[in-house]
């Protein structure tokens, strides 16, 4: 099932697969080899062009499972990357100066968790039709009653540059 986005309907693609397995040389380097799997829509509505995935890994897919498998890890690589800018601009884990690694780690596990639940705000969102703006997460939700200051962080990631602590 396709999502929708941008003014297009969710609807469902079917897809033909190809898999081959390939040793990629290079003039002095040595032989890598890698898996090529191939995903292209069939019956695509009329006037909409069929979805068609390329993707080199080098794990290896020798079955129709994990095949699926190493699709589902390119579907999922848009969450990760907004995970990372979660990360990145809205709680700005580079800009912490912290002088050990024990307090980094303490930092990151919070963050973690911050950006966690920024993470399903978006993917909630979008799955509503929202766009890939994430809604203001709620810290009483995802904790139990129990609201921590650095909650506040989250919110929609067209703002993440702008952040202010709220009064």
């Amino acid at each position: 099932m396709m999502a929708s986005r941008h003014g297009v309907r969710a609807r469902t693609v079917r897809q033909h697969l190809w898999m081959q397995r390939a040793d990629l040389r290079a003039s002095k380097c040595p032989c890598i080899a890698a898996t090529c799997l191939v995903a292209r829509e069939f019956d695509a509505p009329a006037g909409v062009k069929p979805i068609e995935w390329r993707l080199l890994t080098n794990r290896t897919a020798s079955t129709l499972e994990e095949a699926l498998e190493r699709i589902e890890w390119y579907r999922a690589r848009w969450e990760v990357k907004i995970l990372f800018n979660i990360l990145k601009n809205a709680c700005r884990v580079e800009a912490l100066q912290l002088g050990t690694i024990e307090r980094l780690e303490r930092a990151l596990a919070l963050f973690l968790v911050v950006a966690e639940n920024c993470l399903r705000s978006t993917v909630s969102s979008i799955h509503r039709g929202g766009g890939r703006t994430a809604g203001r997460c709620v810290g009483d939700r995802a904790h139990g009653g129990k609201t921590t200051g650095s909650l506040w962080v989250c919110c929609p990631l067209r703002a993440a540059a702008n952040l202010k602590e709220p009064k």
